[in-house]
């Protein structure tokens, strides 16, 4: 196994890449250190998951060259980038592993594809040898050799990477977005790992959205916008808002700026004690025309479960719904969406998009029929000039309407997922849009545009409801604001009264039912 040590550095010099019609990367400079670890921020579209790519080999051709201590790597493959010294993990950590394979024989994968003549395995012996590389790795893990790759979690899987990586002797390894799936206590776990490799003289490139966990983690900081570089940073030389400021060219507040606060619309939607056994706990609200009803809690809170059940997607055991004064029934998406009611869900790719398709295909699916003609046919220009139309005034960042769904960026992602059912409204009146979640897993300039879209929404008269378990979020863009815990509404404040302290206190079982 080949070691780190020794290894100075690794130094990209005017590294660019362009695809058709876009100049994804633009000469960009960036010298990642042995043993450090390198944050790599920026908005969607700014360039890191490109530049990310090109170190990992996945482009046959790229501009610019790449050094390791002086010497010129031609990174034209994934096996150039591994023999180079330079291993990525991925969020979809499933790619580079075998699923039915154990750990062992992932970890060995490589030297048993090299071996010939062998016609029989020492299975012993194999698992003792797979048990010696991880003594040698010096990173605790938890699972057996024998364990198969399918049966491990997520965190694990990603260790697994790490430790192939680390016994391969990879001098940088590449973490792209590592945290997105994980829970607290695996976060952290990861992060010791981190740590321990830059200790051994691994240099760590780090891309997160997620400013306090680079903060915690990163000893520099380099800053991408509109492909191009805009500067590097020492983490403890910065703080989180001027890092922001740097990547969007101006502060969040500057970015986004609440133009109305408006409770005063007559009532749009009444709910009364609705209840599902385990999920929601006779629940009521009410949610007037032009108003943006934020609603939060910790995680488990019932926050979703009470999405799906207003937009049908669950059934109730009791309660009722009424919308604009009449009571309406509410048994599945088909009824909500017949009355007005959209919702946009948590996991967008599993539930709010066909992530094969384009984004004009997903955009326009639920309006199909207005598009149709009496015989059936679809009037595919009038589709069009209303995709159209949909992607500008969405802002959705695509090479055009015939782009796959799967290869754009998390935050345009969901600007599709939002577009589908702001369409429909527009083609066949909508009166209710639920948000749950919107802004999971997106970076900084995509909330932004959420938040944009939210507050159009309500100003065109359209009723908003946001849940979301950030409480700076939910303070920054509710008119009021609903506390569940233990999939009940504890307490209602309006967005003058609301403290973080006080939101805090109800959502963790601090204050009285409301």
């Amino acid at each position: 196994m080949i070691q780190s040590k020794g290894v100075v550095g690794l130094h990209a010099i005017k590294v660019g890449k362009s695809f058709p019609g876009v100049r994804a990367l633009d000469g960009v400079d960036l010298e990642i250190k042995a043993g450090e670890v390198h944050a790599l921020v920026g908005a969607n579209g700014a360039g890191k998951s490109t530049f990310a790519k090109i170190l990992a080999g996945a482009y046959e051709s790229y501009d610019g060259e790449v050094r390791i201590d002086g010497r010129q790597i031609a990174l034209i493959s994934p096996a150039k980038a591994l023999q180079a010294g330079i291993c990525p993990v991925h969020q979809e950590v499933d790619t580079v592993l075998v699923p039915h394979l154990s750990v062992a024989e992932n970890l060995l994968i490589f030297e048993q594809a090299s071996s010939k003549g062998r016609a029989w395995v020492n299975w012993s012996e194999f698992h003792r040898r797979a048990r010696d590389l991880l003594k040698q790795a010096r990173i605790k893990v938890s699972f057996d050799v024998a364990t198969r790759a399918a049966d491990l979690s997520l965190a694990e899987k990603q260790l697994l990477v790490v430790i192939r990586a680390v016994l391969f002797g990879s001098h940088f390894i590449i973490f792209d977005e590592p945290t997105a799936a994980l829970g607290l206590q695996e976060a952290r776990f990861l992060f010791e790992t981190i740590r321990s490799l830059r200790d051994r003289g691994i240099g760590i490139l780090y891309i997160s959205h997620r400013m306090p966990e680079v903060f915690d983690i990163a000893d520099r900081i380099t800053v991408f916008r509109d492909g191009r570089k805009v500067d590097t940073v020492t983490t403890k030389d910065v703080t989180a808002q001027d890092v922001i400021r740097l990547m969007l060219g101006k502060s969040l507040d500057q970015q986004y700026q609440r133009e109305r606060s408006s409770t005063g619309g007559e009532e749009l939607l009444t709910v009364r004690r609705l209840y599902k056994a385990g999920k929601v706990d006779f629940v009521s609200l009410n949610l007037r025309r032009g108003e943006v009803l934020g609603i939060t809690g910790l995680v488990g809170a019932g926050k979703t479960e009470l999405a799906r059940m207003l937009f049908g997607a669950d059934t109730r055991d009791a309660g009722e719904v009424w919308l604009e004064g009449r009571e309406i029934d509410v048994r599945s998406p088909r009824d909500a969406v017949a009355n007005g009611i959209f919702l946009v869900p948590e996991e967008r790719r599993r539930q709010g998009l066909l992530v094969g398709e384009n984004v004009g295909f997903n955009l326009s699916l639920p309006s199909i029929g207005a598009f149709s003609g009496i015989l059936g046919f679809v009037k595919r220009k009038v589709e069009g000039a209303r995709v159209l139309d949909a992607i500008r005034r969405l802002r959705i960042v695509c090479s055009g309407p015939g782009q796959t769904v799967a290869n754009l960026s998390g935050g345009n992602q969901q600007k599709t997922s939002i577009g589908k059912w702001m369409l429909h409204g527009w083609v066949r009146r909508g009166k209710v849009f639920i948000f749950d979640d919107p802004t999971k897993g997106v970076d900084i300039g995509a909330k932004a545009e959420i938040y944009r879209l939210m507050e159009e929404l309500a100003r065109e008269g359209y009723g908003v409801v946001f849940m979301s378990p950030d409480i700076d979020e939910i303070m920054g863009i509710s008119d009021r604001i609903l506390v569940m815990y233990q999939h009940r509404v504890v307490a209602e404040m309006n967005r003058d009264s609301a403290t973080p302290e006080r939101i805090l206190r109800f959502a963790t079982g601090g204050g009285e039912a409301a």
